[in-house]
């Protein structure tokens, strides 16, 4: 007995819009996707998910930029000089960190832009 198989779309494209830093022509359009994704898996996930005619996909791989945490000094407990790091900014997700000269530090998730064509 053959079964079809129905694939569900757990792939993450976000439309980034136009800027004014790209020169891009009307039917151009860039998205950020994960790193592991390839030219064809682009294409074929706007192709079949979204129905859209893509002519050409380019990509470029860019590599998440490291941070310093910020740091401040308590007030009004009697203690001075007492460091405080801030923790939102190692508790958001895909955000990691390691002690880097005596700081903490964290690094953004690496991500690849993609410029996708659509047929004329």
């Amino acid at each position: 007995m053959v079964w079809n198989r129905v694939k569900f779309p757990n792939m993450a494209v976000t439309f980034m819009g136009k800027n004014a830093r790209t020169r891009l022509r009307d039917n151009q359009f860039v998205f950020r996707v994960e790193p592991h994704y390839t030219k064809h898996e682009i294409k074929e996930y706007l192709t079949k998910v979204y129905d859209l005619p893509v002519a050409k996909v380019n990509t470029m791989n860019y590599e998440g930029a490291w941070a310093a945490a910020v740091s401040m000094a308590m007030e009004g407990d009697g203690v001075s000089g007492l460091t405080v790091l801030l923790v939102l900014l190692f508790v958001v997700s895909g955000k990691f960190k390691r002690a880097f000269r005596g700081r903490y530090v964290y690094k953004e998730k690496d991500w690849k832009k993609a410029i996708v064509t659509l047929k004329e």
